[in-house]
């Protein structure tokens, strides 16, 4: 008899088990990890607005997609019904994941409703933690509005739009297609290659000064064509500056990556150069010595930078000082189609 009371009550407490795992918790429906929501992130080709590439400095490696370790923020939104009600994140609420390499990993795990019909909304945005970044809207109605104040500009941001999701079947990963959101700006000199008449020189680039750029703006998602949606982009600081040095010679063009900078989409001006050329004999021609140095753009006469989009400026300097300036921009993509802007300094 002790035997079977102890059958009873084992055979009750499946019962009630299985009775738990058809219930309707939004957040904890079940504990099967085959059940368990998991993301992944892509690279689409299938517009300009997709590939995930975060460089911070030119040339640096292992930046073109999410390494171990790397923190993305993502907001979840349950749908009964699979109906969007524009509500709070409910299921998920500034979520850190962290990828190992492979997988995304957060805690606590969630998984799918049981109830048929039921769906659930995602956003993410990189990096998880940016203190540059306050969140002012993510309880209301509609995507999450995020305030960036003093960027560090050396960092890319990407976001997602929002994907709804249902479980169809094990193992199944929500997609986060991560978009650019900022503006990216490279400067990089070109010294021409001389005609047998002139003797090669080759310039030393001492500093780079960009002196007022977009330090506030406020994101709030994407519009009906995929481009990031930006307002309130304003107040102008002093200033940002890449003093590394760079030597230059005939017929090369060089990157001064350490100037590479991201910024809230605005107007680029106000940006010199400190340089000296130096002839074949080690004589300096022309030396700007201290202060600012030369006008590559003018204050009032600025190149407008979209996000999404990659600016790169080329100052073209020969043996008397700066002959040209020009500004071309690109997606952040497989680039596509490039457009080249004139610049008057």
């Amino acid at each position: 008899m002790k035997h079977l009371t102890t059958y009873i009550t084992l055979f009750s407490a499946l019962l009630m088990a299985n009775v738990c795992s058809s219930c309707s918790d939004n957040s904890i429906p079940g504990t099967d990890d085959n059940n368990a929501v998991q993301f992944s992130t892509t690279i689409s080709s299938d517009n300009d607005w997709n590939p995930l590439s975060r460089v911070i400095y030119d040339g640096e490696p292992g930046h073109e997609k999410f390494v171990d370790g790397d923190k993305i923020l993502v907001n979840g939104y349950y749908l009964p019904g699979g109906i969007d009600n524009n509500g709070e994140p409910d299921f998920m609420y500034n979520q850190q994941m962290t990828f190992n390499g492979t997988d995304w990993v957060y805690n606590p795990i969630k998984y799918w409703p049981n109830n048929k019909g039921d769906k659930l909304k995602f956003m993410a945005i990189y990096p998880y933690e940016d203190p540059a970044r306050t969140q002012i809207g993510v309880t209301e109605k509609g995507y999450p509005i995020y305030r960036f104040e003093d960027c560090n500009f050396n960092n890319d941001c990407l976001a997602t739009e929002f994907v709804v999701g249902e479980k169809t079947s094990m193992g199944e990963k929500v997609t986060l297609n991560f978009r650019h959101i900022m503006a990216k700006l490279r400067v990089q000199v070109k010294v021409p290659e001389f005609i047998d008449e002139i003797p090669p020189v080759k310039v030393e680039v001492k500093e780079l000064w960009h002196h007022e750029f977009a330090k506030y703006g406020t994101f709030s998602g994407f519009g009906e064509n995929g481009e990031p949606i930006w307002s309130d982009v304003s107040d102008k600081i002093v200033s940002i500056r890449d003093d590394k040095g760079y030597i230059i010679n005939s017929g090369e063009t060089v990157l001064l990556n350490n100037f590479t900078t991201f910024y809230p989409p605005s107007k680029v001006d106000n940006v010199s150069l400190i340089y000296r050329i130096i002839d074949s004999n080690g004589n300096v021609v022309k030396d700007y010595p201290g202060g600012y140095g030369e006008t590559i753009i003018e204050k009032g006469k600025g190149i407008e930078i979209k996000a999404g989009y990659e600016t790169t400026i080329t100052v073209t300097i020969n043996i008397y000082g700066i002959d040209n300036v020009q500004a071309s921009s690109r997606p952040i993509a497989k680039w596509k189609d490039t457009t080249t802007t004139p610049v008057t300094f």
